[in-house]
C-alpha cells in the first residue's frame, strides 16, 4: 500500500483501521512524513508503525498503541497522548513540546536528543527509557517511574520531578538548575557531575542516606 492509501483508511476512522491491522497484522505499515493533523487516533494500533517525521501536531493519540513503532524526527507538539503504549519506541530526535503522555507506557522508548520542553509524563512509566541529552526543561514527571532511566546530559532546567521514581536512574551531567526533586525516591541513581544545590531535593531519598544537601 501506498502512503496515501493509509492516510485514506485512517479518515475512514479508528474502529476499521484496527479492523483492518488484525487482519493484516503482516503489513509494515508506513506513515511517514504524512500530514496527520486532521485526524483523531484515539486508541489507534500503530505498533510497528513507521511514522518518521510524520506530523502530528495537536493530534489526539490518548490510548493509542505505538509499541515499537518509529517517531523519529516527527512532529507531535502539544499531541494528546495520555494512557498510550510507546513500549521499545524509537522516538529520537523528535518532538514533543508541550505534549502529554499522563499515566503512558514508555518502557524502554527511545527519546535520544527529544525535545520534550513543558511536556506533562505525571503518572507515567518511562522505566529503562533513553532520555539522553533530551530537552526536558519544564516538564513534569510528578509520581512518574524512572526506574533506570537514562538522563545522561538531559537538560532539566525548572523540571519537575516530586515524587517521581528515579531509583537505578543515570542523570550523569544532567543540567537540573531549579529543577524540583522533592520526595522523589533517587536511591542508586547516578547524580554524579551534576550541581545537586542548583535543586530542590527536599525529603527527596538520595543515592547515599546518609548524605544531606
Amino acid at each position: 500500500m501506498q502512503n496515501e492509501e493509509y492516510l485514506s483508511l485512517l479518515r475512514q476512522g479508528v474502529s476499521q483501521w484496527n479492523q483492518w491491522r488484525r487482519e493484516n497484522p503482516e503489513i509494515q505499515v508506513d506513515l511517514s512524513k504524512l500530514d496527520l493533523r486532521e485526524i483523531s487516533l484515539v486508541q489507534a494500533n500503530l505498533s510497528f508503525a513507521n511514522l518518521q517525521g510524520a506530523i502530528l501536531e495537536g493530534v489526539n493519540l490518548s490510548g493509542a498503541i505505538l509499541l515499537n513503532s518509529d517517531l523519529r524526527q516527527a512532529d507531535c507538539k502539544q499531541a494528546n497522548l495520555n494512557g498510550s503504549n510507546l513500549v521499545s519506541a524509537n522516538a529520537q530526535g523528535a518532538i514533543f513540546t508541550q505534549a502529554k503522555f499522563m499515566g503512558g507506557t514508555l518502557v524502554d522508548a527511545d527519546f535520544t536528543g527529544a525535545s520534550l520542553e513543558e511536556t506533562d509524563f505525571s503518572g507515567a512509566d518511562l522505566s529503562g527509557a533513553i532520555l539522553k541529552s533530551a530537552n526536558l526543561n519544564k516538564a513534569i514527571l510528578c509520581e512518574a517511574k524512572l526506574l533506570r532511566t537514562n538522563l545522561v546530559k538531559a537538560c532539566l532546567t525548572k523540571t519537575d520531578f516530586s515524587l517521581t521514581d528515579l531509583r537505578e536512574a543515570d542523570l550523569r551531567g544532567a543540567a537540573v538548575s531549579q529543577a524540583d526533586f522533592s520526595d522523589a525516591n533517587c536511591h542508586g541513581a547516578d547524580l554524579s557531575e551534576i550541581d545537586l544545590n542548583s535543586a530542590n531535593f527536599s525529603r527527596a531519598i538520595l543515592p547515599d542516606p546518609t548524605c544531606h544537601l
